[in-house]
């Protein structure tokens, strides 16, 4: 509604990138099939399931309401129990979660990476890790697993990449999957050299237009003012 008020028509649902359209074409283009996906947020499995990614394990359900599994205290058995249960999850998605719990966070970490042997199978791959985080969500989630009971949790986010692939925008992720690729997959087909970046941000906006060979727009306001030496100024 505030984008209508100012005279912007977004009534084309497809002419609109969102973050969760990007997670999901980012998933098809891995070829991930049963994500297990951590959120708050009924928008982002909208969003997966007009990307064609539906066969998701989620912590709320379609409506948006929280399920109850994840309500439990983080115990080994339990954490290992539903992650052997749920055997063929082939990614972890990570999302703004309103409703954060040990238990979920546990799960993350146990199908990324496992806690015991007896949750592992020789067969057993990494799986990819996709980030929907703000970089609040992401403080939040570091400092719930320094507190973490079980094994391997606190390492995980302490480690570098922990996040593991950045979906949001703007993300290489987001112009891979989503800019440039073609619209028979669900993407834009957009040439991203004739493709401008309009924004106020030096240090991700307009980093990235720059290395995703993109022009760039700075809006200049009280907190960008100037240029630095990594972009050049064309009248």
């Amino acid at each position: 509604d505030k984008l209508r008020h100012q005279g912007v028509d977004i009534t084309d649902g497809d002419s609109v990138a969102t973050v969760g359209h990007t997670c999901g074409l980012y998933l098809r283009r891995l070829g991930v099939r049963k994500p297990f996906v951590v959120t708050s947020q009924p928008g982002l499995l909208e969003d997966l399931r007009s990307a064609g990614v539906a066969e998701y394990i989620a912590t709320i359900d379609d409506e948006g309401n929280r399920k109850a599994e994840f309500k439990q205290s983080a115990r080994a058995q339990a954490v290992n129990d539903f992650i052997r249960g749920n055997s063929d999850v082939d990614a972890v998605v990570l999302s703004k979660d309103d409703d954060l719990t040990a238990f979920k966070l546990a799960v993350a970490v146990g199908f990324l990476e496992g806690f015991s042997s007896a949750a592992k199978c020789e067969e057993r791959v990494a799986l990819p890790l996709l980030s929907c985080c703000p970089p609040s969500m992401q403080r939040k989630l570091i400092a719930m697993a320094r507190s973490a009971p079980l094994p391997g949790v606190r390492e995980h986010f302490e480690s570098e990449g922990a996040f593991g692939m950045d979906v949001r925008l703007p993300s290489a992720a987001w112009v891979e999957a989503c800019l440039s690729a073609p619209p028979e997959v669900g993407g834009f087909g957009i040439k991203v050299h004739q493709a401008v970046m309009i924004s106020d941000n030096l240090e991700t906006d307009m980093v990235l237009a720059k290395e995703s060979g993109m022009k760039c727009l700075l809006v200049v306001n009280s907190v960008t003012t100037r240029l630095d030496e990594r972009f050049e100024i064309v009248p």
